[in-house]
C-alpha cells in the first residue's frame, strides 16, 4: 500500500476518481465484485507479463468475459 500511494503521489490524475480498496481472495472475482459494488464505468487492469500468450487463463482475460462494465487491458 505505501508502494502505491507513493506512486500516486507524482501521477496526474486530473479529473479521475481514485479510490484504494484492499480486497482478499480470487483477484478477479473481487474486482468483479468492487466494480459491481461501486457501480464502476469500466476496469483498467495491466496484462500479465507475456502477453499475449499467457493471457488467457489470467486475471483480465476473466474480467473481460464476466465484469459488469467494460473492462480495459493495458498491455
Amino acid at each position: 500500500m505505501r508502494w502505491l500511494r507513493t506512486e500516486l503521489v507524482d501521477a496526474d490524475l486530473t479529473g479521475l476518481d481514485i479510490e484504494i480498496i484492499v480486497r482478499q481472495g480470487d483477484p478477479a472475482r473481487e474486482l468483479r465484485r468492487v466494480t459491481t459494488e461501486r457501480d464502476a464505468d469500466a476496469v483498467v487492469i495491466g496484462a500479465p507479463g507475456r502477453f499475449p500468450h499467457r493471457f488467457a487463463g489470467s486475471v483480465p482475460a476473466w474480467l473481460a468475459r464476466h465484469a459488469r462494465c467494460p473492462a480495459v487491458i493495458v498491455p
